[in-house]
C-alpha cells in the first residue's frame, strides 16, 4: 500500500498519521482546495473523480469562503448548494 501523504506536498499532511484514500476521501479533499499548490490539485485529480470533488464542495463545511467561492464558480455550482457558504 502506498502512503498516500508521500503523494502531496509534505507539509499539507503534517499533522496526519494515518491517511486512508478511501476512509479519509472527504478530508483529503478538503485539505488539497483549501491548501494545496497547483501538484496537489493534479494529483487529487487522479486519485479522485470530479463527482466526488464536486461533492465535497456542495456538502462540507470546512471549505474557507474565498476557497468555496472559487470552487463553487469553478464547478458551476449555485451558492446556495455549498455548506460552506451557508452558514
Amino acid at each position: 500500500m502506498t502512503d498516500i501523504k508521500s503523494k502531496f506536498s509534505n507539509w499539507l499532511f503534517w499533522d496526519v498519521v494515518n491517511l486512508a484514500l478511501d476512509k479519509n476521501r472527504d478530508f483529503i479533499i478538503l485539505r488539497v482546495l483549501n491548501d494545496g499548490t497547483d501538484s496537489d490539485l493534479q494529483q487529487l485529480k487522479i486519485l479522485y473523480s470530479e463527482n466526488n470533488i464536486m461533492n465535497v464542495v456542495k456538502t462540507r463545511r470546512g471549505l474557507s469562503i474565498r476557497t468555496a467561492l472559487f470552487w463553487a464558480n469553478y464547478y458551476q455550482i449555485p451558492y446556495h448548494q455549498c455548506k460552506s457558504l451557508n452558514m
